[in-house]
């Protein structure tokens, strides 16, 4: 009786492991992240909706291959301050496109501009699905889209990261480290053009501010003057501002017209 008893409880003993699961690549990757922006491209406010969210920012959080930043320029509706329903569906988004084209292209640097066209995907599906969901900042982007000015309009000035420590921004590197004695504490355009969007945009709002990019900063007697620019044939003015500066005073600012 014991002999066909350990017949039958041999096999228990010789199960065989379960297999490894298949290596994680660039590939693999792209393909979880291109199903999953379609996933919630379609039904972003679906319980798959929010999985495929959960997919894209896991990826973006573990794949050192790619490089994201989040910008109050590019994404000012995801800043403590301004925090709009389903923020975290529109990031994912973001994310989503801005990694695809870097697999796709191979070139590892941060793309803004597929990551907010990413962006109008889900965004107009949640139009669709939820009535009078509207969040101004994209709308701004889609008219800039709609004027051909979408690529400077995500363009980042230096300085304004939301997200990167201030002792990591290219402003503050070593290698483009200032003395302010010698180069005063507005030592360049994208210095000059970073403080005047500061002030601008309390003053003429946000929509405004990006219709008039891209901006041009030139210098004359230790002045900066900083302004917006029209697309060719437009007539009409743009904001400006004089920016001194050994000291970063604002010493004017208007609108021209």
């Amino acid at each position: 009786m014991l002999k066909p008893l350990l017949l039958l409880l041999a096999p228990l003993f010789v199960l065989p492991f379960p297999a490894a699961p298949p290596a994680r690549t660039e590939a693999s990757d792209a393909a979880r992240i291109r199903q999953a922006l379609d996933t919630l491209a379609a039904q972003p406010r679906s319980p798959e909706g929010a999985a495929a969210a959960a997919t894209i920012a896991g990826i973006a959080s573990s794949n050192v291959a790619v490089e994201l930043s989040i910008s109050y320029i590019t994404l000012p509706w995801t800043t403590k301050n301004s925090r709009v329903p389903h923020a975290d569906l529109l990031l994912a988004a973001h994310q989503a496109g801005n990694m695809l084209s870097q697999f796709d292209s191979g070139v590892r640097s941060n793309d803004a501009y597929s990551g907010t066209l990413a962006v109008f995907r889900v965004y107009r599906q949640l139009q669709a699905d939820e009535n009078g969901y509207s969040v101004p900042a994209i709308d701004d982007m889609l008219k800039a889209h709609r004027l051909g000015r979408l690529t400077a309009h995500v363009q980042t000035p230096r300085g304004l990261s939301e997200t990167t420590p201030i002792s990591e921004t290219p402003a503050l590197s070593e290698e483009r480290r200032t003395n302010p004695k010698v180069d005063g504490y507005v030592p360049d355009a994208e210095t000059a053009i970073a403080i005047a969007l500061a002030v601008w945009e309390p003053i003429y709002g946000h929509g405004a501010v990006t219709d008039d990019a891209p901006y041009k900063a030139t210098l004359e007697k230790g002045v900066w003057s900083v302004r917006g620019s029209l697309p060719e044939h437009w007539l009409g003015g743009t904001a400006e501002a004089q920016i001194n500066r050994a000291d970063g005073r604002i010493l004017k600012v208007w609108a021209s017209k």
